[in-house]
């Protein structure tokens, strides 16, 4: 029995002697015992089988690489940055393990401060606009000649645009400031011609989840303009213009096209009061005027758009 265990013993040794003399790293020998490198930034360089954005441990086995996930809370700290070069992930490099390192800098992790950053950008889209349009006659007798007291309108397709310019407060939170239109809807009916648009700017807030998607509030003013013609309107002006609080809520999805290109798909909800004028009437039995009342006009909108970032 002694002669057996003796014999395993030798022959455990000779292989792992073996196993070492041919363990090499860029060419060099390393001997088997694993070197453990220090947490830095990577990137996903096998997007099919790793998480994008993630942070990750590197460790030496042998000749080979093999990229740990570390926790999660950890990878929200470079989500931002999945398609970026190297120098994007290190502030620096320490020559001081070079040699420990078969020669290879070490890269030195960058702080959660240096993944903030500005931005701009702009998007493109579909408003669906809904709102109901109130009449009063005067005097109150002439309601009948009047005919109706109300229009109602759901869901009308517009076109949108917008700009904005923000600032990442940190890789989860980022503000921006948008500016954007809703283009003008124009409705014939009975010899009337109702015309309704609403530029604004908004103040959003947004939380970027690590996933990509995101939700968001925002709050401003928007400045609807309504008009309304008719043939016996009393000439002058038919256009009211009004300042109003706007309020919104929005949910999307961004997908880094580049390190610094992002592709922004979103969805918002969106309100404000719109405005309310009087215009006098002729020649049309014994109705003198008309009071019209545009209602809380919401405003849901689909848009695509492209931030860049820098």
């Amino acid at each position: 029995m002694k002669k057996v265990l003796v014999g395993l013993t030798a022959l455990l040794v000779a292989t792992g002697a073996g196993l070492a003399s041919d363990c090499t790293s860029n060419g060099k020998k390393c001997g088997c015992k694993p070197k453990k490198y220090r947490v830095i930034y990577v990137t996903a360089h096998n997007p099919e089988t790793m998480y994008d954005n993630s942070m990750f441990e590197a460790q030496e086995i042998g000749p080979d690489y093999r990229m740990v996930p570390m926790e999660r809370s950890a990878a929200m700290h470079d989500r931002r940055t999945s398609f970026a070069e190297d120098e994007k992930y290190y502030d620096n490099y320490s020559e001081a393990y070079d040699d420990q390192f078969d020669d290879e800098p070490t890269p030195v992790a960058r702080t959660h401060s240096d993944m903030a950053g500005g931005y701009i950008g702009g998007r493109v889209g579909i408003d669906l606009v809904s709102w109901k349009n109130r009449y009063k006659a005067t005097p109150i007798t002439a309601a009948a000649d009047l005919g109706s007291d109300h229009d109602e309108y759901f869901m009308q397709p517009v076109f949108g645009g917008d700009v904005f310019v923000g600032l990442h407060l940190n890789p989860a939170v980022r503000l921006d400031l948008e500016a954007g239109y809703i283009s003008q809807f124009e409705d014939s009916d009975n010899e009337f011609t109702f015309k309704l648009s609403a530029p604004y700017t908004t103040l959003n807030a947004y939380y970027d989840f690590i996933n990509g998607f995101y939700l968001g509030v925002g709050a401003g003013m928007a400045f609807p303009k309504a008009t309304m013609d008719w043939a016996h309107f009393v000439a002058g002006s038919g256009t009211e213009r009004q300042t109003s609080f706007m309020a919104a809520i929005m949910g999307g999805w961004t997908y880094y096209l580049s390190d610094r290109v992002v592709l922004d798909l979103r969805a918002r909800i969106a309100g404000f009061e719109g405005p309310k004028w009087t215009r006098g009437v002729t020649g049309y039995g014994t109705l003198e005027s008309i009071q019209i009342k545009t209602g809380y006009i919401v405003d849901t909108s689909f848009k695509i758009g492209l931030r860049f970032e820098f």
